[in-house]
C-alpha cells in the first residue's frame, strides 16, 4: 500500500481546490469550466480517496485515546 500523511493528502487537496477558486476568480468561462472538471475528476480519481485515508487516520487518533497527536 502507498503511505503518505494526512498533510500530505490535505495538501494535495488544498491545492486542487485552490486551482479550481484561482480559475473562477478570474472569470473566465472556458477556465472555470476546465477547472471545475479536473478538481471533479481529481476527487473521483485521486483525493476522494485520500480525504477518506485522512479522515480514517484522524478517527484512529481520537478513538484511541491519542488526540493529543493531531
Amino acid at each position: 500500500p502507498v503511505v503518505c500523511t494526512v498533510s500530505e493528502s490535505l495538501a494535495d487537496v488544498y491545492q486542487a481546490l485552490r486551482n479550481m477558486v484561482e480559475a473562477f476568480r478570474n472569470e473566465i468561462d472556458e477556465a472555470m469550466e476546465v477547472a471545475l472538471f479536473e478538481c471533479m475528476e481529481e476527487f473521483r480519481m485521486h483525493w476522494g480517496q485520500q480525504l477518506l485515508g485522512a479522515l480514517r487516520a484522524m478517527h484512529e487518533l481520537v478513538a484511541s485515546g491519542q488526540a493529543d497527536e493531531i
